[in-house]
């Protein structure tokens, strides 16, 4: 996965910092999927995480991988989520997604915002 994103990013005409930070929170997202699935399926009551679109699930690891392991507050994460699920999902999904890292985020002691 990394080699595949390197690569990617490398072709890509975005500059040295973003693609080294699009490169750490994919990594990163990707070797946290375990635990940010075992949160999707807490807070996404009534949802098997089968049912959950692929980009939808892509989403929120993504999502889930920079609440737990960055600085970046809290409401910006979600924010960023809400605008990739509306440009890349439905509304409906940023809706979905809103509630569960929303959920999520209540039940953290630490709270970036």
């Amino acid at each position: 996965m990394a080699n595949q994103s390197k690569l990617y990013l490398e072709s890509s005409q975005a500059e040295t910092q973003t693609q080294a930070m699009a490169l750490e929170l994919a990594t990163g997202a990707w070797g946290a999927c375990e635990q940010s699935d075992s949160v999707i399926r807490e807070y996404s009551l009534h949802w098997d995480i089968d049912r959950i679109t692929m980009v939808d699930r892509a989403i929120m690891r993504l999502a889930l991988y920079e609440i737990n392991a960055l600085d970046t507050p809290n409401v910006v994460v979600v924010d960023e989520a809400i605008e990739l699920a509306k440009r890349f999902s439905t509304q409906d999904a940023a809706k979905f997604i809103n509630g569960i890292l929303g959920a999520y985020i209540k039940s953290l002691d630490i709270n970036h915002v």
